[in-house]
């Protein structure tokens, strides 16, 4: 016992210690109470700031024009058929596979155009095979001819000045 009496003297050192000075809880305290106080007036004012801007452009905007009315939000609840007529499509999905299905039956069989002139009409798949055999139709320009020959180095060459 006499040996640890011994280390706790020696361990002492009485020139060094610690802030004996400590934050009271009632400091601590009375801020977030100052904060709490602080936040609400913030809002507050903010609140009648904005109601204040609210009114103020309420009062600078035209009056509403009487041909314009506003919808009630059951209105976004009306069926198609309370629509007025003429209605423009009753079922938009069914009209599309219906036209997909005819320009199908067009791309992919023959016939004959309804247009002036009498065009004929051949599958889109023929008309590729026939494209890869025969190679795109190419008309002659009538200035090929004569500009082939001065291209050749039979003219002048001109010098840029």
């Amino acid at each position: 016992m006499n040996t640890h009496s011994n280390n706790e003297a020696r361990l002492e050192n009485p020139e060094t210690g610690y802030d004996r000075t400590d934050l009271s809880a009632t400091g601590v305290l009375g801020f977030l109470v100052g904060l709490a106080i602080v936040m609400l007036l913030i809002h507050i004012v903010l609140w009648g700031m904005f109601r204040y801007l609210d009114r103020s452009q309420a009062a600078g905007q035209p009056p509403v024009n009487p041909l314009q009315t506003v919808h009630p939000s059951s209105s976004a609840q009306q069926s198609v058929e309370q629509f007025p007529l003429p209605r423009l499509q009753a079922d938009p999905v069914a009209e599309m596979n219906r036209y997909r299905a005819q320009q199908d039956f067009l791309l992919n069989s023959y016939g004959q155009s309804s247009a002036p002139g009498g065009a004929s009409r051949i599958p889109i798949e023929r008309a590729m095979d026939l494209l890869v055999q025969q190679g795109l139709p190419t008309q002659p320009s009538s200035g090929a001819a004569s500009s082939g020959a001065a291209g050749a180095g039979g003219g002048q060459a001109r010098n840029p000045r």
